[in-house]
């Protein structure tokens, strides 16, 4: 590990190497910390629990390993997503890590991520019409379908393909959107507006 790495990011950088070489359970907080070249002692500070160290490791794989591309409207999203578990097929340690770190719950403060702050954003651009209630609704659907977690249900206990899993999820997507009405989302205001 590099000198100029902070000491949590070389512990995940670290974690993520091992990943690959054997299931989470069993990395060791002692591999971890002499692979990085400190103490047992040092990752616990950092990582106090075996959660901690999955949500923490979760949230590093989609930032740097796994990051989804930008979208602004809901073709984007839906092709994005389906990218999404394209890449999960090809990194299905680190999918299956992130479907696990989502089921559990939250263990700091900051556990929203960035893939949920930009479906907020997107639900608020494409739907301005919907009450507050209803797009926290929406936003919580679209972000769960399009979660490593549905992509693990789907791959591994309904024995679908990428294709199969992406279609299942754009049928989804699409009847959660269909689930509210249509004059609260702005294409239909666009069209009204239109001449």
């Amino acid at each position: 590990m590099g000198e100029h790495l902070a000491t949590p990011e070389a512990i995940l950088t670290s974690a993520a190497t091992l990943l690959r070489e054997m299931p989470f359970d069993d990395i060791a907080y002692r591999s971890l910390g002499e692979s990085v070249g400190v103490s047992e002692r040092t990752v616990y500070r950092h990582f106090p629990t075996r959660p901690h160290l999955l949500s923490a490791l979760a949230r590093w794989l989609e930032d740097q390993v796994l990051p989804p591309p930008t979208f602004t409207d809901w073709e984007s999203f839906l092709h994005v997503v389906e990218t999404r578990f394209s890449d999960f097929d090809r990194a299905p340690s680190y999918a299956h890590l992130m479907a696990r770190a989502e089921a559990i719950s939250p263990v700091g403060p900051d556990h929203s991520s960035f893939f949920a702050e930009a479906v907020r954003a997107l639900v608020s651009t494409v739907a301005p019409g919907l009450a507050r209630r209803d797009a926290g609704r929406l936003c919580a659907g679209l972000v769960n379908v399009a979660s490593a977690q549905f992509w693990a249900r789907c791959r591994t206990g309904l024995d679908m393909d990428v294709e199969g899993t992406s279609a299942a999820f754009r049928r989804i997507a699409e009847q959660l959107r269909a689930s509210f009405p249509e004059t609260a989302f702005a294409s239909h205001r666009a069209a009204e507006a239109a001449p």
